[in-house]
């Protein structure tokens, strides 16, 4: 019995949690690239307005995209779609 480590429930619970973290963490790895970060770069982008000299925080993206008729009827035609 010398040598010999006793498997201790503390040991087990700890194996398979260990276990389960690898299994998954590549998947909320796959999940934070893909899914989460263009999310907030999109955003980011979205209120973004850039000049030659300097960039800015701004709505002036949605006013000038909510002010053209074709933007309107589209957004029109894919609710109509949707519901």
């Amino acid at each position: 019995m010398f040598g010999i480590k006793k498997n201790t429930i503390k040991s087990v619970v700890f194996n398979k949690n260990t276990q389960a973290i690898l299994l998954i963490s590549p998947l909320v790895i796959f999940l934070l690239i893909f899914s989460v970060y263009p999310i907030f770069q999109s955003f980011f982008n979205a209120f973004k307005v850039e000049n030659n000299t300097n960039w800015r925080l701004g709505f002036s993206n949605f006013s000038s995209l909510f002010s053209k008729s074709a933007f309107r009827d589209a957004l029109k035609n894919s609710t109509i779609l949707f519901f």
